[in-house]
């Protein structure tokens, strides 16, 4: 059995009870990579509160997430900057 505990998790953000993340870790997060950092704690591309984020990573995650109805965007950090296919895709739910 793998060992979970030496997974990194992401941090969703510091408002929320560890209970709630755990939530968001398991239904939204799920199996992405949590390799953003920022403010000195480690996110996955949806959570990671950083304007210097990888847009077109976050805006194919988070299109795959509306295609299977995920609808916990808890702490989603949004970026200043969304493309229109972003929008199209929003518009079209």
């Amino acid at each position: 059995m793998a060992d979970t505990q030496s997974q990194p998790k992401c941090f969703v953000n510091s408002y929320l009870h560890e209970f709630e993340k755990d939530t968001i870790r398991r239904d939204v997060c799920q199996s992405l990579s949590i390799d953003s950092p920022s403010n000195n704690e480690m996110y996955c591309i949806l959570h990671c509160p950083s304007t210097n984020k990888d847009l077109n990573l976050f805006d194919v995650v988070f299109k795959e997430r509306l295609q299977r109805s995920y609808s916990d965007y808890r702490a989603v950090f949004f970026p200043n900057t969304i493309s229109e296919s972003f929008v199209a895709a929003i518009g079209s739910r």
